[in-house]
């Protein structure tokens, strides 16, 4: 398929994700919150710093030298905006390897698209031990977010391929693993996405419930809860299952408070995707029209 007719598609689906956002979002955003300077501009700070890392997780396994000119950046922020459809989540990853794969191959894409999925959940369970902190949670759940960050281990690129190679379907895909630099150059990104995005829902949710007081115990059940969305597939973003997993970690929270918060944060989240895929569109319509294996 044609990159432009593709770009094209996923510039519809982009459109047609950002409008489903907005209804969505419609009069249940806390003006008041959104309109105090000292809410709004940390917490838009954050998600764009969030939404870059996302990006550049994403460009260092995927692209073999240095992503010029920030084309997979670019790609990557317009295929978000169609997580916020029904099944988004997944069109926007069909999006993502679509687009790449005119660069590395449909294989490599593929493959590259499992591997980072696997770090952004594992960026997560490095957040395991700091909600474990919390003397009102379970003794056996304490103890499973203590020992969460070893999971850590499925990054290991031999124990990827041994996976894949035992796998007859996907056999022939081991050799198709990033380079263990690459895998973690982008696991490494996806920190500072997970720390950044979960950092902004904290301070939002500071803003709306005078009783909760910022903590790194609140800013890791955010990244857990985060996780734990991501991985529920059919869910627009992962839409109601954060907001339950974070009130089940913080048990001292308002649950009106999460909820007022969480769609705070999806507001803040989609104005700086849009001023990210913004900017980059140019270097888009720049780039010369090369055939695509999709």
């Amino acid at each position: 398929m044609n990159r432009r007719r593709l770009e094209a598609l996923v510039g519809v689906f982009a459109l047609a994700g950002l409008a489903v956002a907005a209804i969505g979002l419609r009069d249940r955003v806390d003006a008041e919150a959104v309109a105090d300077p000292t809410v709004a501009i940390p917490t838009l700070a954050l998600t764009a710093v969030s939404t870059a890392a996302a990006a550049r997780s994403w460009s260092a396994i995927t692209t073999e030298h240095r992503d010029r000119g920030g084309r997979r950046r670019g790609e990557f922020y317009r295929a978000q905006l169609a997580k916020y459809l029904p099944a988004g989540p997944l069109v926007t990853a069909v999006s993502q390897a679509a687009l790449a794969s005119g660069d590395t191959g449909r294989r490599q894409a593929v493959v590259a698209l499992g591997v980072n999925a696997l770090g952004v959940v594992g960026a997560g369970l490095v957040f395991g031990p700091l909600v474990a902190t919390d003397s009102e949670l379970a003794g056996p759940l304490r103890l499973a977010l203590l020992a969460a960050p070893l999971g850590l281990v499925v990054l290991h690129r031999p124990l990827m391929m041994a996976v894949l190679e035992r796998i007859p379907r996907l056999r022939d895909m081991a050799d198709a693993v990033p380079a263990q630099s690459a895998v973690l150059r982008s696991f490494g990104w996806s920190v500072v996405n997970m720390t950044a995005t979960a950092t902004a829902f904290v301070l939002l949710l500071d803003a709306v419930d005078p009783d909760v007081h910022a903590s790194f115990r609140l800013v890791g059940a955010f990244a857990l809860a985060w996780v734990i969305g991501f991985l529920i597939v059919p869910l627009p973003s992962g839409l109601g299952a954060r907001e339950l997993v974070i009130y089940a970690l913080a048990p001292g929270v308002a649950g009106a408070a999460v909820v007022t918060a969480s769609v705070m944060h999806r507001f803040a989240t989609i104005v700086a995707e849009v001023a990210l895929a913004g900017i980059t569109w140019r270097s888009a319509v720049a780039t010369d029209d090369t055939s695509l294996d999709v």
